[in-house]
């Protein structure tokens, strides 16, 4: 659960222990716990780490860290009027939404051939879709058709 909480927040605390049957009690107190510690770890970030930081490193003084000039160029900004970045970005797309889909079909599966338990369908259905996704989009990427299609962070932020 800890593992959940701190990779993707409070909502993988809860699901990990509602995945592994905890109660409610447990894991409302692994919330509040962490955000105890949370508390008290950005208060000392805001008010004791900078004074203690100053005394043991060494000021920066009149550093310069860029020594000649750069330019930041957006590489995912897509122009809707050019219609040629369009076949990849609709391929990428719907091969994603393939890999959740196989994903979610790997899950049934397993549901069926393990005898169909009642209410078990949807408790564990999360783990085998994320790891399928994760696996066939690192196999994905290895593609350069896939890798280089223009918008792709635009869409995956939807």
């Amino acid at each position: 659960m800890a593992i959940g909480l701190y990779t993707g927040g409070t909502p993988n605390l809860n699901a990990i222990g509602n995945i592994f049957g905890v109660e409610g009690s447990l894991i409302a107190r692994a919330n509040l716990s962490d955000m105890i510690i949370g508390a008290v770890f950005y208060l000392f970030l805001l008010t004791i780490c900078k004074p203690l930081l100053r005394k043991v490193l060494k000021p920066a003084g009149d550093a310069v860290y860029l020594t000649k000039k750069s330019e930041i160029v957006n590489k995912e900004e897509l122009n809707l009027k050019e219609l040629r970045h369009y076949k990849s970005l609709i391929f990428t797309t719907v091969l994603a939404v393939l890999m959740v889909t196989g994903g979610a079909l790997l899950r049934v599966v397993v549901w069926i051939t393990g005898g169909r338990p009642e209410g078990k369908l949807v408790d564990i259905m999360v783990p085998p879709i994320m790891i399928t996704v994760t696996l066939l989009e690192i196999t994905a990427s290895l593609f350069r058709r896939v890798r280089g299609a223009k918008g792709t962070n635009i869409i995956g932020q939807y």
